[in-house]
């Protein structure tokens, strides 16, 4: 075989489309997820913000009773959260298929 048949030049071809369309959606939902992941970690630190308020804003008679502390309780529920890590997007370098030669030179 000294090159590729118009059938593997083809199945090549079709492989670097499929490749190209696949890196592209992957970005683009690394960025839709990163982009969910930090509003999800804003969410939090505004829910934390208002239990805070809510709690500051209430008497000490009230906090030490068992409303005040069954909330104390929840709102260290969501301090405790650990903030949702954003991924990167893996390197998807496929140059050296679509570089392969087609023939023998």
């Amino acid at each position: 075989m000294l090159r590729l048949s118009k059938s593997n030049l083809e199945k090549k071809k079709n492989y670097e489309k499929r490749l190209t369309q696949l890196s592209s959606q992957i970005e683009a939902l690394i960025n839709d997820y990163n982009e969910t992941i930090n509003s999800v970690n804003d969410f939090v630190v505004d829910i934390q913000s208002l239990q805070q308020d809510y709690y500051d804003g209430r008497s000490e008679n009230w906090q030490e009773s068992d409303r005040g502390t069954d909330y104390e309780n929840w709102k260290d529920e969501w301090e405790s959260f650990d903030t949702l890590e954003e991924i990167e997007c893996p390197e998807m370098d496929f140059d050296e298929f679509i570089n392969l030669s087609d023939s023998m030179d």
